[in-house]
């Protein structure tokens, strides 16, 4: 299955969609500490169908983006959206099609169904989230910034080891047209 982000419209779900394609394709590939390195600034064809289900920490306005892209992207399945707010939730849930509505983060991490979460809460808490999502079992896309500080970062890697899981800051460069061809010509060496 391949992911073609010429397919989405809008100029930030355009690169959404890829950034669902690659985490997918990272589940499939064998452990590499490489293999971040050697993927950046390629496009992705996924070695075999993978169908990731995803839970949504929060109601923010960047979900318009990156919900866009899930939806758009044939490996991403959106089942759950998640609020603190009551009612909220369920908006989302009817708005986006979701299958799941949870009016708490911890309710959609406890999802057995859910195999990685986006994460566009507040800044000062994407390392508590990633972490607790990652001890749930979840692989995590965070917007960025991923964390605050070294130390978050440490603790955010460390528990994504222990849960040999995937996580990944949502952020857009590596997949723009421009920057792919501008490190192909570098690779190059033109």
């Amino acid at each position: 299955m391949g992911c073609n982000q010429q397919a989405f419209c809008g100029a930030t779900s355009r690169f959404v969609a890829p950034t669902m394609c690659i985490l997918a394709e990272a589940l499939n590939r064998p452990k590499s500490d490489d293999w971040f390195s050697s993927t950046w600034g390629t496009s992705t064809q996924m070695d075999k169908a993978t169908r990731i289900s995803w839970g949504v920490l929060g109601s923010a306005g960047i979900n318009k983006a990156a919900i866009a892209g899930m939806l758009g992207a044939k490996n991403a399945r959106l089942l759950a959206v998640s609020s603190r707010r009551p009612g909220v939730a369920e908006a989302d849930r009817q708005h986006w099609g979701a299958e799941r509505a949870y009016d708490s983060y911890e309710a959609l991490l406890k999802d057995l169904d859910i195999d990685a979460v986006y994460i566009p809460l507040p800044n000062h808490v994407h390392a508590e989230w990633a972490i607790k999502a990652l001890q749930s079992g979840k692989h995590v896309l965070c917007e960025k910034p991923l964390a605050l500080s070294l130390a978050e970062i440490d603790a955010i890697s460390d528990a994504a080891k222990r849960a040999s899981r995937v996580v990944m800051e949502g952020f857009m460069y590596r997949f723009a047209p421009r920057w792919i061809r501008a490190i192909e010509l570098i690779r190059s060496g033109a």
